[in-house]
């Protein structure tokens, strides 16, 4: 199975596109283990030869006792290329049996749902993974992520962005860094701005430290826009702790 991922692999960085027909089998494979990641690279939004056999694996799978790779794998591929044809089964298969799912199977099929209703995803993503406590569950949000980045899931991060819990709202923070469109820049502006308003002057603990030089560094880093050299050089100097600071040690050294 390593050899044949490496092969599609090789296959989708010289042409891409003569990679379809081999990932419609895959995905129709009941018992296919091809590397979702590998997989994910075709350049297709969508695959409606997909839509049946995810579904039919997906129902076979989901009630059995037991971890089932498969079954994770199944719900990344449909977040990734199944249309919105099934929606329907797909919801009730996900409220008859998500709450037997680990978090990978959970994320997965999150994606595909929040994909095609954003305000019912956004309901399904709050209460799939909450937003309660002091941290995210972050395994969910690898899955959700990898499968697909869609609007209800970017708003579900800009409601983590935030929330007073510094770890949430840094967990928010690095996920619209990393898969954010580029107007989410602002948001992220503004929530560094909040933070710097609110902490002028006090006593700060680590852990909104630690959120403080992910605001930073998810501005600096961000896959979706680039900030301009004297943006750049301004948020650098704004940390004002070393776990913010131990990040830029080039600007500080000339700097001081």
């Amino acid at each position: 199975m390593a050899t044949k991922s490496a092969a599609l692999k090789r296959l989708m960085e010289l042409a891409p596109g003569e990679g379809r027909p081999y990932v419609v089998e895959a995905a129709c494979n009941p018992e296919e283990n091809l590397h979702f990641d590998v997989m994910a690279k075709l350049p297709a939004d969508s695959l409606p030869q997909v839509d049946n056999c995810l579904l039919s694996d997906l129902q076979n799978l989901a009630g059995r006792k037991g971890k089932h790779f498969q079954l994770g794998q199944k719900a990344m591929l449909a977040g990734r290329f199944a249309t919105n044809s099934n929606y329907s089964q797909m919801l009730t298969l996900y409220q008859q049996h998500g709450s037997e799912w680990d978090d990978e199977e959970r994320g997965g099929m999150l994606a595909y749902l929040a994909r095609y209703d954003t305000q019912g995803g956004l309901k399904l993503l709050e209460a799939g993974i909450p937003l309660n406590g002091n941290a995210l569950n972050v395994t969910p949000i690898f899955a959700l992520c990898r499968a697909y980045y869609s609007p209800a899931v970017d708003l579900f991060f800009r409601e983590a962005l935030q929330r007073e819990e510094p770890l949430i709202a840094k967990q928010g923070a690095f996920e619209i860094s990393q898969h954010g469109p580029a107007e989410d820049e602002a948001i992220l502006r503004a929530r560094l701005a909040k933070w710097q308003k609110e902490w002028a002057g006090a006593d700060v603990p680590p852990e909104q430290y630690t959120l403080q030089a992910e605001l930073i560094h998810g501005l600096l880093d961000a896959k979706n826009w680039r900030e301009d050299k004297s943006a750049t050089e301004m948020l650098m100097a704004g940390c004002t702790s070393e776990t913010c600071r131990r990040m830029y040690p080039h600007f500080f050294a000339n700097n001081e």
